[in-house]
């Protein structure tokens, strides 16, 4: 399994509105990954992240695919580039191993 982390830093009282387009923007795709969305509780403040979950690297790829063709997919980016700064991180993590 890998985990798609991707760190956004927001505009300032612009996180509700970005932790909303994330909730629902990846609903314009089927077959959304599990996904989770993280704000800072203690740390670097206005920063959002998205972590989705894919078996494997295929999926990975396969799902953005579909996302980047999707209808609607360049009206939510539209609104979401609108909240967020310039910048952020995208890491691709291989699960070495679950606990619990």
């Amino acid at each position: 399994m890998i985990i798609d982390r991707r760190i956004f830093p927001v505009k300032f009282g612009k996180m509700d509105e970005v932790v909303q387009i994330l909730a629902t923007g990846g609903d314009i795709v089927p077959d959304r990954p599990k996904a989770r969305i993280l704000t800072s509780f203690v740390g670097t403040f206005d920063r959002v992240v998205l972590e989705l979950e894919f078996e494997n690297l295929a999926a990975y790829e396969a799902w953005w695919t579909a996302w980047a063709q999707a209808p609607g997919q360049s009206e939510v980016m539209d609104r979401f580039w609108a909240c967020i700064e310039p910048g952020g991180v995208q890491e691709i993590w291989e699960v070495a191993e679950e606990l619990g």
